[in-house]
């Protein structure tokens, strides 16, 4: 991933988050000023700890960073096992509907 993409996915993590440049700042543990720095495409300075600190302050794993198809299936997985573990059989028919929906558009995609 090049580094206008690296900037763009944290950019599109912020927004889809609702997070501010400041608290994730914070919680990576550098300043706002770097930290915007970064989002705006410099990474000089930027070593692979800080990067993954970043990542996590974001909120996401670096799996989910890297490969945001893998965050949407993350997420269809943890609805649908909460939905089992409650007993919703009607949600987790639509999820797993929803899930599969994703898989036959990605697949089509690749063909």
């Amino acid at each position: 991933m090049a580094r206008f993409e690296l900037s763009r996915r944290i950019e599109a993590l912020l927004h889809e988050k609702r997070l501010l440049r400041q608290d994730v700042a914070d919680k990576a543990g550098i300043q706002r000023s770097h930290f915007s720095t970064i989002v705006n495409g410099h990474f000089s300075n930027v070593g692979w700890d800080k990067l993954e600190d970043i990542i996590h302050a974001l909120g996401v794993s670096v799996e989910e960073f890297f490969c945001p198809s893998a965050s949407i299936a993350m997420r269809i997985d943890r609805a649908i096992t909460k939905a089992s573990q409650s007993g919703d059989k009607e949600r987790m028919e639509l999820l797993l509907d929803t899930a599969e929906r994703i898989l036959q558009a990605a697949n089509s995609t690749r063909d």
